[in-house]
């Protein structure tokens, strides 16, 4: 995989450029030849960078050491890697820069490495020289050409390739498709009829073994593309290649898969629907369940009362949705109650107390205290969310609690994302107990967060008191905030209460000696100059 130079072959290459500026091949060249035959055995690609101009090189002993060292070098060189190779060459070209008027590599490994040189002239010499070589060898070098920033230059490597596509065959396309995927997208190679050549037979029959090979292997962007080369070739159509789509392991197929499917508005074979409502993936399950609907339903109501307890909101929220077309908000509470009456484990019973409360319903504040006292962590996290949805105020103090860790981490963020999103805040005493009794520095960290909530002054006081604690993260989190404070400030937008005012000032007091000077001054400054 190519990757930035080692610190061992950065020092190597210095050497040998310094040595070559000096003109050292008065002093003969074999210093130059034991150190490219050292940044050789480093077998590090990065290396190919400093070799491309080097293959040039006037001195033959020098030219035939550059030569020797690419040879190694270049077989190791992934396809993927080749446009990584190909921009740092360009970057680099400043350093590596090297005045070569004639082109003097003999050997074919030096060509292919000088298809990627900057200069323009090197570049075109080098699509010559290929031209006779085995495809398999030169087919990447030749793809890269077709975009390149030179217009003669794609335009010959495009003809060059066009006069050979018979040679492309299937294993080439396939390991070469990355940089095809790559090519394809870039603006150079709109005027190249290759390409469309190239996709044309990607997108035939033959090729769909190899798209279907790609969609499983391939990294997101390359998959995507592939897919889409499947959808232009009208594979989709094939209820067999639905199904095996939606059975990749990788969820993003199936994601691809289905959605084609609805925006098409073609029938899914009941294969895929059933694999789709079976996979281990929400989103699958969801898009899933939404075909069924459009398509198959109001045939069964089966498969939306199934959905309907599906552990995924997502999921849920469809399969309400279409029920409430045929069944009231009350029938759908009623069947969340029998299943919490059911309690037949605990994730089906924090699915039917977060299901009961999306389809309307609302309980006494006591019952869903009673549920924060489950054993089972996802039914005390489906009761907060439940809690703080039906009742805003009397759950205040539940999820103060819930953040200060006596339920769990996991209910400690849950309660910490919820107190962010709701309207309903907390008061400045919450909050400072929160930072004060927290069990951990994440749960104080969080406490911090919140006292952005409140008003302007009810903070400074705060934070004061914070820049004293011994956490000395929380301390530097506070210092900035108050920094932070000091920036915003505008005496027009708020007035403090005298209480505020005294406890700003008593805690300026208390705190001046773990403030920066410049911080305690302006602080000192602007607090006499405000009146209660």
């Amino acid at each position: 995989m190519f990757a930035k130079p080692s610190l061992r072959l950065d020092e190597l290459v210095a050497r040998l450029w310094h040595l070559l500026e000096r003109k050292g091949w008065l002093l003969g060249s074999g210093r130059q030849v034991k150190l490219i035959e050292e940044i050789a055995g480093t077998r590090e690609l990065s290396a190919l960078t400093c070799f491309q101009t080097l293959v040039h090189h006037e001195i033959d002993a020098v030219r035939v050491a550059a030569e020797d060292a690419v040879a190694s070098l270049l077989p190791l060189l992934e396809v993927e890697d080749m446009l990584l190779l190909e921009n740092e060459i360009r970057s680099s070209w400043g350093y590596y820069f090297v005045r070569t008027p004639v082109s003097r590599a003999t050997r074919s490994t030096s060509w292919m490495l000088s298809s990627l040189d900057p200069n323009g002239r090197i570049r075109e010499e080098a699509l010559r020289r290929l031209q006779n070589l085995p495809m398999v060898d030169v087919l990447p070098y030749v793809l890269l050409r077709l975009n390149d920033w030179v217009k003669p230059i794609r335009r010959k490597a495009d003809q060059w390739l066009r006069l050979r596509m018979n040679e492309v065959t299937q294993d080439l396309l396939h390991a070469n498709f990355g940089l095809i995927a790559a090519l394809a997208i870039r603006k150079h190679q709109s005027d190249s009829k290759s390409m469309s050549l190239l996709l044309e037979k990607l997108r035939g029959g033959e090729s769909r073994e190899l798209l279907m090979k790609v969609i499983e292997d391939a990294p997101g962007r390359t998959r995507r593309f592939a897919f889409r080369l499947l959808v232009d070739g009208g594979a989709l159509h094939d209820p067999t290649m639905q199904l095996r789509l939606v059975s990749i392991k990788k969820s993003i197929v199936g994601v691809l898969c289905l959605a084609w499917l609805q925006k098409s508005g073609a029938r899914p074979d009941a294969r895929v629907l059933e694999h789709g409502l079976s996979a281990s993936e929400p989103k699958i399950r969801r898009m899933a369940l939404q075909l069924y609907a459009e398509q198959v339903f109001p045939g069964s109501l089966g498969v939306l009362q199934e959905g309907m307890k599906d552990v995924s909101f997502g999921v849920r929220n469809v399969a309400q949705y279409w029920l409430k077309q045929k069944i009231s908000e009350g029938d759908l509470r009623s069947s969340y109650e029998k299943l919490i009456e059911e309690h037949k484990g605990a994730p089906r019973l924090a699915m039917a107390i977060s299901g009961y409360h999306e389809c309307g319903g609302k309980w006494d504040a006591d019952v869903y205290k009673k549920w924060l006292q489950h054993t089972h962590m996802q039914v005390r996290m489906a009761a907060l969310r439940a809690f703080d949805q039906a009742h805003p105020y009397e759950s205040t103090p539940d999820l103060k609690r819930a953040v200060m860790d006596e339920f769990g981490a996991s209910m400690s963020k849950l309660g910490y994302k919820l107190l962010q999103k709701r309207k309903v805040g907390l008061g400045a005493s919450d909050v400072s107990e929160m930072v004060a009794d927290s069990r951990s520095s994440t749960q104080r960290m969080m406490g911090l967060v919140l006292l952005g909530k409140l008003d302007k002054w009810a903070q400074l006081p705060l934070l004061l008191g914070l820049v004293r604690t011994t956490d000395a993260e929380l301390q530097r989190e506070a210092k900035s905030a108050i920094e932070n404070w000091l920036r915003s400030y505008n005496r027009s937008f708020t007035t403090p209460s005298a209480s505020q005012l005294g406890a700003a000032k008593s805690g300026l007091v208390k705190s001046r000696e773990s403030l920066a000077d410049s911080t305690a001054h302006n602080l000192d400054v602007l607090l006499k100059s405000v009146n209660a």
